[in-house]
């Protein structure tokens, strides 16, 4: 007969708690205070991500970069996370603020509106283009007049249905250069292989594009 085995099923005296009580009581509470650290855990990660993607976290953004917050008024909750959009790509002479700025402009009773997220991608190659642009030239830029157009906004301007602004995939912007010699530049880029799009030389300003194609006029 095994001892141990009967000792460990001996009943204990009344009123004293047996040795498989004393380990299932002490089981119960060491659960209990790890399922507690286990909440305490995963309500600091839940703190750590609502700080992450707080508002005031986009706000904090904006607040460096110098975005009005008048803007937020105008454009709403997607503003924030179009500039942290804008923020990601690290351009060196482009300001978040001056890409933008453009959407704010009003026609009669036409206001431009901030592009569709689903568009927001087709800037990128035209933003990278432009800073190239800027670091060749060896000169800052001075503003962004046109970027991402609504229809209705578009219209207003007189240009057409195929315009790349449309697509949010072109600009228009100006340096301290002449357009000719800015035009110039961006196709001397764009015959090393930068970018295939539309290079346009205005009076004021010059466009360029990333249409996958290359137009000149």
């Amino acid at each position: 007969m095994n001892h141990d085995t009967n000792n460990d099923n001996r009943l204990a005296p009344a009123g004293m708690p047996s040795d498989a009580g004393i380990a299932r009581r002490d089981f119960l509470r060491i659960a209990a205070f790890a399922g507690a650290a286990l909440m305490i855990g995963a309500s600091s990660n839940a703190n750590a991500f609502w700080f992450l993607s707080s508002p005031s976290a986009g706000s904090d953004l904006m607040k460096e970069l110098e975005i009005p917050t008048g803007w937020l008024e105008r454009f709403g909750s997607s503003l924030p996370e179009y500039v942290k959009f804008l923020h990601r790509l690290r351009l060196k002479n482009i300001p978040v603020k001056a890409i933008i700025q453009p959407q704010l402009k009003v026609r009669g009773k036409i206001a431009n509106v901030l592009p569709p997220k689903a568009a927001w991608k087709n800037m990128v190659p035209t933003l990278r283009a432009v800073d190239r642009l800027a670091t060749v030239l060896d000169e800052p830029l001075v503003e962004v007049i046109s970027a991402y157009r609504s229809p209705a906004y578009n219209r207003s301007c007189g240009s057409s249905g195929s315009s790349q602004h449309l697509r949010n995939s072109a600009v228009d912007l100006r340096f301290n250069s002449p357009p000719r010699v800015v035009s110039k530049v961006a196709r001397d880029l764009r015959e090393k292989g930068l970018f295939l799009g539309g290079v346009g030389r205005y009076s004021g300003f010059t466009h360029i594009d990333t249409r996958g194609r290359n137009a000149d006029w």
